[in-house]
């Protein structure tokens, strides 16, 4: 469970405790762990939410530029 406390603390922006370098199984763990967490599916499909919110964004910014323009 050390592990999880550590990249927990990590993800949330805490500093990391004073690890010179992980052993083999730590970071064997860390990645069946994340692994659980984040497959691939998911994180395309979160990209492409992510490319449709910054598209809508540039439209309604040139939404308000036209309409600021014509005042």
């Amino acid at each position: 469970m050390p592990v999880l406390k550590w990249l927990s603390r990590l993800l949330r922006g805490g500093r990391p405790p004073r690890i010179i370098s992980a052993a083999p199984e730590d970071l064997e763990r860390a990645e069946r762990v994340l692994g659980e967490f984040i497959d691939d599916d998911r994180v395309s499909r979160l990209e492409a939410r992510l490319e449709r919110v910054r598209r809508e964004v540039e439209r309604l910014r040139e939404r308000v530029r036209g309409g600021s323009q014509g005042v």
